[in-house]
């Protein structure tokens, strides 16, 4: 509902105010498919101020207080930026450094979906008491996560900039191609690398010094983007806010996760990140050697071309070196069986 309202209005010449009424019906429209079938998987629960109570709301709070110092960390991390921006350069130089931030945002949105799945299976596995298991989904999730990830920033790097402009025109993407590879970086191994990982402490309710860490991660973004933007631009925000990414939500995260399932942090680092990375490393070659010759992306159909070789190369040497050797079976399986009657009929049929 959301992006297609956005189109709509936007093709039909409304502007701000429209997409912020869209927004917001749209969030509405989730709410009320959430309550529908919550209402379908428990009929017969009761809802009622009277059933609410104190001591319920204290139990809450105990818990949620953490999950509110997340919500606020991050607001900082992805809304500070911008707004130091906005005051020490040209109100132009936020919509060049907000480009690629919101479009890594919105592709990583694939993540986030699986981060929740994530949260209510470590809650599940916990309270049956499979500690293997807990091991499993913390290593797996994140690597598959990297995996699926793992195309899409190897054209970013590569391809990346021509995107730009074709997408909001060459001076445009002049400023935003500058920050996109080091944003890149920090968001493959800060958010998709880990992103999951914070769901799973969430899960387990063991996320207070997650909490705490992203608080000053963020403060410490604040504090060094004060410094940075002046001097550096929307380069130095680049930097800074891809740094800390990498050291709090790729390295300390990694660190608080490898404790809490009783993994050491070193062969945790290796399991998620090593395998994608050892896979990425030609295709990323392969995809410069694109550039530079066949598919330097002087169009559309180019870059569509070069992320037709990129993806699937990728995912063939990922299907080997990243996946495990029983998930290599269930998905060759899975494939088997989905494709199975398809060439039973048409060899019938021919």
């Amino acid at each position: 509902m959301r992006a297609i309202g956005w189109a709509l209005a936007l093709y039909l010449g409304y502007k701000l105010v429209a997409i912020g009424v869209i927004a917001i019906l749209s969030q509405v429209a989730g709410y009320a498919v959430n309550y529908f079938y919550f209402r379908r998987v428990f009929p017969t629960q009761r809802l009622s101020m009277r059933l609410a109570s104190f001591a319920t709301l204290h139990e809450m709070a105990r818990f949620g207080i953490h999950t509110f110092v997340m919500t606020i960390s991050n607001q900082l991390l992805n809304q500070g930026a911008p707004v130091l921006i906005g005051h020490f350069r040209p109100a132009a130089f936020v919509g060049f450094y907000n480009l690629p931030v919101r479009l890594l945002q919105y592709t990583v949105e694939l993540v986030g979906r699986i981060g929740i799945v994530t949260n209510t299976n470590a809650a599940e596995l916990a309270a049956r008491g499979g500690s293997e298991s807990l091991k499993g989904l913390a290593v797996f999730t994140n690597r598959y996560c990297l995996v699926m990830f793992m195309p899409l920033a190897i054209l970013l790097w590569t391809h990346g900039p021509r995107m730009l402009a074709f997408w909001v025109g060459a001076q445009f993407a002049s400023h935003s191609a500058a920050v996109l590879p080091i944003l890149v970086a920090g968001y493959v191994v800060g958010v998709v690398g880990q992103f999951s990982a914070g769901m799973l402490l969430q899960g387990l309710g063991k996320h207070q010094r997650y909490a705490l860490s992203l608080l000053v991660e963020a403060v410490a973004a604040l504090l060094l983007l004060v410094v940075a933007i002046p001097r550096w631009g929307i380069v130095g925000a680049a930097w800074v806010s891809a740094s800390l990414m990498i050291l709090n939500r790729g390295l300390i995260v990694s660190r608080l996760v490898s404790k809490t399932i009783g993994v050491p942090f070193a062969p945790y680092v290796r399991s998620v990140y090593a395998p994608p990375a050892l896979a990425m490393l030609p295709v990323l070659a392969l995809s410069f050697w694109l550039r530079s010759t066949i598919l330097p992306g002087n169009n559309w159909m180019q870059i569509l071309g070069a992320a037709a070789i990129v993806g699937p190369v990728y995912y063939l040497l990922a299907f080997f070196v990243a996946l495990e050797r029983e998930h290599r079976s269930l998905l060759a399986s899975w494939i088997g069986n989905r494709w199975r009657p398809v060439l039973a009929n048409g060899v019938a049929h021919g």
